[in-house]
């Protein structure tokens, strides 16, 4: 029963401990098999900014790829992409 009422007492303590831990920023990198056009480079493409962007040189074929990977394992939520 003592077994039972400590691990009610620490579960909501768990609980808030986990609440309050602040998210460091994750480090993302982006690759292509696209060269890029000028000065609007891969890192452009999720800067937050929508005045910034990636070009590429050509035009996409079903043979090139984007890929975004993160440094560390992140909860994804959604994607957005705009062409």
């Amino acid at each position: 029963m003592l077994r039972l009422c400590l691990a009610m007492l620490l579960i909501p303590a768990c609980l808030l401990a986990q609440a309050t831990v602040k998210k460091s920023p994750v480090a993302a990198q982006l690759t292509s098999t696209l060269a890029t056009q000028s000065d609007n480079v891969r890192q452009l493409a999720f800067d937050g900014s929508a005045d910034t962007a990636y070009i590429s040189t050509k035009a996409p074929t079903k043979a090139d790829a984007v890929t975004l990977t993160f440094g560390a394992p992140v909860l994804v939520k959604s994607i957005g992409v705009l062409t």
